[in-house]
């Protein structure tokens, strides 16, 4: 009886042994291609262990190359992807490059932000900051023929430019959980539906409640793609709608998978290397 019992036991560990998670692929045992990058700008001043970590995730999670790395050496990104394809690789390559900003910010006001219209900015300045630190950027249209509600423009490069708030309160990629294409029945068009984080819910509530009357704008790749005026609080759904078509949706809807990773500097592939396993 003891007998079965020890047997039944070795048989139990060892099949909970042969289940477990297998260990990633290497390039060692499967070969794949090292990728290097230059960081061509790095606005946002992310860290070194912030850029690996969202670009590791965005790899894993989006591109779905399990085992990739990511390491940051003197301003070039090394990028290691075990065991992928030429389709994957060029995949992994378009994405990278990508930087995938997103964005809900305040519209300012002249009325009730004076002092970042009278802060002094050279003629082509996008980012303002006032004598308190205070800052807010020049940002332009998704499209040349959007038309939003009339507020203070500039010009800036040929393009249209409003003044959006900068505030450690903006909701970022990383606080939205899908987003996908839709219908929207109302304009009788294409549209993007979103769904916000538990915290996303909370942020996205805080600022819509904070800013009642004003316009809040949706910025996708440093440029809006709507700008709503606040009537109500929103939650944890909502929907973005514009004329737009099947290839700005699909735009949109990348941008904003890719964003939910956190955002990455401007990148420049340098050199691609396959290697063989060994």
């Amino acid at each position: 009886m003891t007998n079965t019992k020890t047997l039944s036991i070795l048989v139990a560990l060892l099949l909970f042994l042969g289940c477990g998670p297998s260990a990633p692929p290497t390039l060692n045992n499967v070969g794949g291609y090292v990728l290097t990058f230059a960081v061509a700008d790095n606005g946002e001043e992310l860290t070194a262990a912030e850029i690996e970590s969202r670009a590791v995730a965005r790899l894993q999670e989006y591109c779905g190359v399990a085992g990739a790395t990511a390491t940051l050496r003197d301003d070039q990104l090394i990028v290691v992807l075990p065991g992928v394809d030429e389709q994957t690789l060029q995949s992994c390559q378009k994405n990278m490059l990508i930087p995938a900003q997103l964005s809900f910010q305040v519209v300012a006001d002249p009325l009730i932000d004076p002092l970042f219209y009278n802060a002094p900015a050279e003629p082509d300045q996008r980012q303002v900051k006032t004598a308190a630190g205070r800052t807010a950027i020049w940002t332009p249209k998704f499209r040349a023929d959007d038309e939003f509600a009339p507020t203070t423009t500039r010009e800036i490069g040929g393009e249209t430019c409003y003044l959006l708030l900068q505030t450690p309160s903006d909701l970022q990629g990383t606080d939205f959980l899908s987003f996908e294409k839709t219908f929207d029945a109302d304009i009788g068009g294409l549209a993007l539906e979103f769904h916000t984080t538990p915290n996303g819910e909370k942020r996205m509530k805080g600022i819509t409640a904070a800013n009642m009357g004003r316009d809040l704008a949706i910025v996708f790749g440093n440029r809006i793609v709507m700008m709503p005026t606040i009537r109500g609080s929103i939650g944890e759904r909502g929907v973005i709608s514009g004329r737009f078509s099947e290839e700005e949706i699909d735009e949109l809807v990348t941008l904003g998978e890719l964003s939910k990773h956190g955002q990455l500097p401007q990148l420049r592939l340098l050199s691609q290397e396959k290697i063989d396993p060994k």
